[in-house]
């Protein structure tokens, strides 16, 4: 009688047909995961960018409500400490 001999890991020919499928899908769910993590990242600093622009505009809203308020009564806007504008 001939032993039949286990497959080897370095003879895909040897493989199941179930082996091969699992083995080929595998390896293309590497791009797909790799592209997945590149999108998160992105979709991570576009919300990180749009945070910061909204905090841009309420700065540039609040100093634009005080310059209205003070053309308003003929004086001149108070400027933030520190920071000062030069027409």
């Amino acid at each position: 009688m001939i032993a039949a001999t286990p497959p080897s890991l370095f003879k895909p020919v040897s493989w199941r047909v179930g082996t091969k499928i699992a083995v080929i899908m595998a390896l293309l769910m590497l791009p797909i995961g790799h592209l997945t993590v590149l999108f998160v990242q992105q979709v991570r600093k576009d919300i990180t960018s749009v945070k910061a622009s909204a905090q841009a505009s309420k700065q540039a809203a609040a100093i634009a409500t005080e310059a209205m308020e003070a053309a308003q009564s003929g004086g001149t806007p108070a400027t933030p400490a520190g920071k000062s504008f030069e027409p």
